[in-house]
């Protein structure tokens, strides 16, 4: 039996909000989930961490790199690319959908700390990205 509230069609669950719903956390996942799709394969070795700003009217991915490099400069573009075509004709015109792209670490002072964090590097990543950041020209 199936729980009340939840439906699907051919295509896709659908979820259903009760009368006293919370149609903005259910927004807030839909766009998270979209979010970790359109990541995946996307994240580069200079990748700190990603956390996803969801709001009525768009969408921020923000990106701690340990470096700014042109391959991770695409790889965010190609997020962004991507998420726009999972969403096409889901959202309204007026939506953006952009990135805040930061050199530092994912650490408490991060300001993608207060958003939804879909990706953190391990600590020793993190280390070992920014201790070779600080001895690698910027490729960017």
């Amino acid at each position: 039996m199936q729980d009340e509230g939840v439906t699907a069609n051919d295509e896709h669950p659908e979820i259903t909000p009760e009368a006293d719903g919370d149609l903005e956390r259910i927004r807030r996942n839909e766009t998270v989930l979209e979010a970790v799709q359109v990541s995946l394969g996307l994240i580069g070795p200079d990748v700190l961490g990603i956390a996803v700003e969801s709001r009525s009217d768009g969408v921020t991915f923000h990106v701690a790199l340990a470096r700014r490099t042109a391959e991770a400069d695409e790889d965010i573009e190609d997020m962004i690319a991507d998420y726009e075509a999972r969403t096409l004709g889901y959202v309204p015109s007026e939506f953006t959908i952009d990135a805040a792209v930061t050199v530092e670490d994912t650490g408490p002072q991060w300001r993608g700390r207060r958003w939804s964090v879909i990706y953190l590097a391990h600590p020793s990543i993190r280390r070992a990205a920014t201790a070779s950041s600080a001895t690698r020209p910027d490729a960017g």
